[in-house]
């Protein structure tokens, strides 16, 4: 081992024995003062698992697609089609209500009475720990165990061309499928192209918070260490890669991680920690429905705006046809005119000669 690996696994080691040491104290002593820090966990969790719905919803989608494609295909079957993905879009609706407006001012009449502003209810606990524990699987114990983390922030020119190609072979599988009258596979390559992006955003995202998390996490100061210098580590001591022991460090902070959050909402009253935190509820569901909006808003201007540029298309196509045949009536009329102007002119003379004779 060279000095710098030997003086970096020195650094570890001390971390996390003085962190370690640190909690135990804490725990000894009963003492509360970094509870509050877990606020910033949990709105840092909330906002992320919101904007993940989005990426679940566009999921459910390819699944049914995918599951049920021949009840799809075919023209005859392209209303069901239709209906299928408005029903979708409106279910994005519906959250956005649920966990904007119904969901905060229940918490903030909750408060007002001088309660907590918890208002989960046994579904919204069970969303909650399958969204943590779906959400730290795919954005950091997984891509940290493949290396594919730091991948999520940095594009390369190679990554641009393989997206380009993409693009280019997702547009020829969509007209394919056109002509042959197969739209449930149309919609399914949509679909998987807008959940790739969305999936993308939410990586470079946890990048980002992954630092917060740590701050939020403050309160268990080794796992807080973990990922602290693990993000420093990653992004700013470059010039080598992470050894295979501090990735095994990432990972074992994120699993105990998903271990707290998966207890915490059926514990947490019982804990010195639901007294802390009790009154920071409302901000929890602000985050979770930012989270929740940014994905909507990106989803649903990726998905319908070449919607509703097609129909602005068809729009601009109809009135040139309504124009054309306009100028065609407008020409007819004006050979009718002639027509008859003719017409006349020639009774005019038939009468002014027999008036003549």
């Amino acid at each position: 081992m060279d000095p710098w690996d030997r003086k970096l696994a020195i650094t570890w080691a001390a971390l996390l024995g003085a962190t370690i040491a640190v909690m135990l104290v804490l725990l000894l002593t009963g003492d509360k003062s970094l509870n509050f820090t877990l606020v910033i966990f949990l709105i840092v969790v909330k906002f992320l698992s919101g904007f993940g719905n989005v990426i679940g919803i566009a999921g459910v989608t390819i699944f049914l697609l995918s599951k049920f494609e021949p009840q799809f295909r075919g023209e005859e079957n392209k209303k069901k089609l239709r209906l299928l993905l408005v029903f979708m879009v409106l279910i994005v609706f519906i959250l956005l209500a649920y966990q904007g407006p119904y969901k905060i001012a229940d918490s903030i009449i909750k408060m007002s009475r001088g309660e907590s502003g918890n208002t989960d209810n046994l579904l919204d606990q069970v969303l909650f720990v399958y969204g943590i524990v779906s959400l730290m699987w795919s954005l950091y114990i997984q891509p940290l165990w493949k290396g594919d983390f730091v991948a999520a922030t940095t594009v390369t020119t190679g990554d641009m061309i393989k997206k380009g190609l993409s693009d280019v072979k997702n547009r020829f599988k969509k007209k394919v499928y056109e002509m042959k009258k197969d739209y449930a596979k149309v919609e399914i390559t949509e679909q998987q192209a807008l959940q790739g992006h969305l999936k993308t955003i939410r990586q470079r995202l946890a990048v980002v918070m992954m630092l917060f998390l740590g701050a939020g996490t403050l309160v268990f100061t080794p796992i807080c260490a973990a990922l602290v210098f693990g993000w420093i580590r990653i992004f700013f001591i470059t010039s080598r890669k992470p050894h295979k022991y501090e990735t095994a460090i990432l990972v074992g902070a994120c699993v105990a991680l998903c271990a707290i959050a998966g207890i915490m909402p059926f514990v947490l009253e019982f804990t010195s920690f639901y007294q802390t935190i009790q009154g920071a509820y409302f901000w929890t569901y602000i985050a979770q429905f930012s989270g929740l909006l940014i994905g909507a808003i990106i989803y649903l201007r990726k998905y319908l705006g070449p919607i509703m540029a097609k129909r602005k298309e068809q729009q601009i196509k109809n009135l040139k046809d309504e124009k054309a045949e306009l100028e065609r009536e407008r020409a007819e009329l004006a050979k009718q005119k002639k027509q008859i102007a003719k017409e006349h002119q020639k009774l005019k003379k038939q009468v002014t000669k027999s008036n003549g004779s």
